[in-house]
């Protein structure tokens, strides 16, 4: 297969500066300009460039790094930096609103992995704010928000809600975060939900900015990190900066997991093959310190292990040229209604998923007919693309069909167990 070098380098990079490897760090020495210049790109892509940053600057190897590229992850990492401190300002200022009206709220992901974990609010680029509460408080909480200046103020039924995802709709308000209050840690409908009433008992007290908040302890915060990954965004590209909050939540707590409890959790919920995994894939890619009894305790089999080799590959491969945006959902129908009915809404879609998808809002779009002309001349642009490397049997070709032999194994083995009802 052919992996994205740029890609493979900065991961490779991330993770020899984390281990002090000072031999294969030496390597890029020899990296030209235009090679760290795409580095930076995948770096800044994938969200990694503040941790990348922090890391080399700690080194004497900064010394080795084009002027401009350095400027470059620096500047990210104060935007970041900025950027955070806004964000759980915000996140402060909402869970102050609660505490009065008796809502207990768990701050999930980057809201307390910044400052908590990766004890640099910086390293950890956030993009919104991320809350669970009880079901039960679920109406109340959407009403602070809307008191708060948060919308859209005409929303669905909470029940509506609930039965569609496992987090209300997103709350907005200009110049701030999105917040998105969770009552499930897992998507709606899935068959091993984690919810408020579940896992509040094990909370663990911290505080931000001087304002007390409750995360999850180290174990259900370890097992929320390794679902997040599968069954929520399925390993896509993003998942490279996930994978190393697992990294940091295993170099910060260490000792302080209990992997036996861990085990014992993940086996209720017939989850412990998607952890195995995830955690052997954070390993591969980034050097997890795992303890060698801890995977010892995940249920698991050889094929799960091969799966990890896999799903690692597959990350670092963005070399392979884009699909077609039904190909997917065509993919996945099981007869041929359901095949003609998805690609006639591929070709149809919405007016307001066409007014989103180019940056309008739906009061202020163009007549919906302009925007379709758009649509369906990118979609025959791309298939056309697709088709004119398939035909001459390119490169860029040959790893599309590699890449989709990875998705369909992967997507099966996530069907084959519990994830099969998401």
């Amino acid at each position: 297969m052919d992996i994205n070098p740029d890609t493979r380098q900065a991961v490779t990079l991330l993770h020899a500066l984390r281990k002090g490897d000072e031999q294969v760090v030496a390597q890029f020495r020899a990296i030209t300009t235009d090679g760290w210049n795409n580095i930076l790109s995948q770096l800044t892509l994938t969200g990694l460039a503040p941790l990348f940053f922090s890391r080399l600057t700690s080194t004497s190897f900064a010394a080795d790094v084009p002027a401009p590229v350095l400027q470059a992850l620096q500047e990210e990492y104060f935007l970041h930096a900025a950027r955070n401190m806004i964000i759980l300002n915000d996140l402060c200022s909402l869970l102050e609103a609660l505490r009065p009206r008796g809502i207990t709220a768990v701050v999930l992901k980057g809201g307390c992995l910044a400052g908590m974990v990766y004890g640099d609010i910086a390293l950890r680029p956030m993009r919104d704010i991320d809350i669970l509460v009880r079901k039960k408080d679920l109406e109340e909480a959407e009403q602070v928000l809307i008191g708060m200046g948060y919308g859209p103020a005409e929303r669905p039924p909470i029940r509506e809600q609930c039965l569609r995802h496992h987090h209300l709709i997103p709350f907005t308000r200009p110049g701030g975060p999105p917040i998105e209050v969770h009552w499930s840690l897992t998507p709606a409908g899935c068959c091993f939900p984690m919810t408020m009433e579940e896992l509040e008992e094990k909370t663990t007290e911290i505080r931000i900015n001087g304002s007390s908040a409750l995360m999850l302890c180290p174990g259900d915060l370890l097992l929320h990190l390794c679902l997040h990954i599968c069954t929520n965004h399925r390993f896509s590209m993003p998942e490279l900066r996930n994978l190393c909050d697992i990294v940091e939540v295993l170099r910060h707590y260490g000792d302080g997991i209990d992997w036996q409890s861990l085990g014992e959790r993940a086996r209720s919920l017939g989850v412990g093959k998607y952890v195995y995994s995830t955690l052997l894939v954070a390993e591969k890619l980034f050097g997890a310190a795992l303890p060698s009894a801890a995977l010892a305790q995940l249920d698991h089999d050889d094929n799960d292990t091969e799966i990890a080799e896999i799903i690692a590959r597959y990350l670092l491969d963005n070399k392979a040229i884009p699909l077609p945006d039904l190909f997917g959902p065509m993919n996945k129908n099981k007869n041929l209604a359901q095949t003609l009915g998805t690609f006639f809404r591929a070709l149809f879609p919405r007016y307001v998923y066409l007014s989103r998808k180019y940056g309008f809002a739906p009061a202020a779009a163009p007549s919906g007919f302009p925007l379709y002309l758009r649509h369906w001349a990118e979609a025959f642009i791309r298939a056309g693309y697709l088709f004119a490397h398939l035909l001459v049997r390119s490169k860029e070709a040959r790893a599309t069909v590699n890449r989709r032999r990875q998705e369909i194994r992967i997507d099966h083995w996530l069907r084959s167990g519990p994830a099969s009802r998401l």
